[in-house]
């Protein structure tokens, strides 16, 4: 299964909890069980973008035509008449950026008298994504929390550190935290890697110093790798320093219930 922490590492593409097999569990209030189809029989490929608004309107007691106007039709070849299941395979948005999503299986079981019995997601951590989960990524310049060519934070870049450790902890629920260190591109491939998993590791340290949890944290150096910055060969000197800022960076990912979340449970 894939865990929150897991989920903060994948910002850049689509987050997709592990679907394989055939998740079976007793349904409560009910004698049937719970059985999801395999994702790769469904008529759509991977699955649909679904609004968490839409899902938030799922009740029980709804009948098939209220279902198919908030999820549409089902993407497993189920029918429609007397059937007494729907099965969906959703993307669920995680972020504003694009391409921040999970990807769920969710369930709908009807009575005999085909209204909504009982809904259920396949994984249990996605019904966190519909109703207050939040995965965010703070990226904080290097030039702003170190001098040149060191890995010690300034003062300010403490203050910095300190207000976002504040933050996470008043606005996240068991936070799931990254934080990943990068470097431009001039120096050494070998240099600049061990110079941004010290900064990394320094940042960590800081934000376990203002009241994280170390076992929340994974800490790596990535050095030049995964540039931002578009500079032309022909810049040199200060201009190219200038132009390589973007990459002189520390992201920060965050993964965890929000506390609105954490207390309506």
């Amino acid at each position: 299964m894939y865990t929150k922490h897991n989920l903060a590492l994948c910002l850049s593409g689509a987050a997709l909890f592990a679907l394989a097999g055939c998740a079976t569990q007793q349904t409560q209030g009910s004698d049937r069980a719970v059985e999801f189809p395999d994702p790769d029989s469904a008529w759509v490929d991977d699955g649909t973008t679904i609004d968490p608004d839409n899902l938030a309107l799922m009740h029980a007691g709804m009948d098939k035509d209220q279902v198919y106007a908030a999820l549409g039709r089902p993407h497993f070849q189920e029918g429609f008449f007397r059937v007494r299941q729907w099965n969906y395979l959703f993307h669920i948005p995680v972020s504003d950026r694009a391409q921040q999503f999970v990807t769920c299986q969710y369930q709908v079981q009807y009575d005999s008298d085909m209204h909504v019995e009982s809904t259920y997601w396949r994984n249990p951590e996605c019904a966190d994504y519909v109703h207050g989960a939040k995965l965010t990524r703070t990226t904080l310049s290097t030039d702003a929390l170190f001098d040149f060519d060191s890995a010690t934070l300034s003062d300010t870049g403490e203050r910095r550190i300190a207000d976002l450790a504040e933050k996470i902890r008043s606005q996240y629920a068991e936070p799931e935290i990254a934080v990943t260190g990068y470097t431009d591109r001039i120096g050494g491939p070998g240099y600049n890697l061990a110079l941004s998993q010290r900064r990394a590791a320094a940042v960590t340290g800081a934000l376990v110093d203002a009241g994280l949890s170390a076992s929340a944290i994974r800490t790596e150096g990535l050095g030049q790798n995964n540039p931002v910055s578009d500079c032309g060969s022909d810049l040199q000197g200060a201009a190219l320093k200038h132009c390589l800022q973007p990459d002189r960076r520390v992201e920060v990912s965050v993964s965890a219930l929000t506390e609105q979340t954490k207390h309506s449970g």
